[in-house]
């Protein structure tokens, strides 16, 4: 799998223009696209336990860092989260 991230200030204006118009969203000049290239079919043995192992790392720093915050600031923060998906949230029809 082969994954790139590129800030929508260094796209050509007609990679932007075509990025734009799948999103169905204008980008802002600090907008990151990422672009993600795999093969089809299932993730190997190998490629499953990497991911996990990734994904537990992440876990475990995420649990360190919000320790010293307090529960009522990570629940603000949540909601305000959900509230900006909510208003941002376009059905398509």
């Amino acid at each position: 799998m082969n994954i790139a991230v590129v800030k929508s200030r260094d796209m050509s204006p007609a990679v932007r223009e075509w990025v734009q118009k799948l999103m169905h969203k204008p980008l802002e000049e600090e907008d990151e696209v990422s672009l993600i290239v795999r093969s089809p079919g299932a993730p190997t043995a190998e490629e499953r336990e990497e991911a996990r192992t990734r994904l537990m790392e992440r876990i475990v720093k995420i649990d360190a860092a919000s320790r010293s915050t307090a529960e009522a600031e990570i629940d603000a923060a949540v909601e305000e989260s959900q509230a900006a998906v909510r208003a941002a949230f376009v059905p398509k029809r």
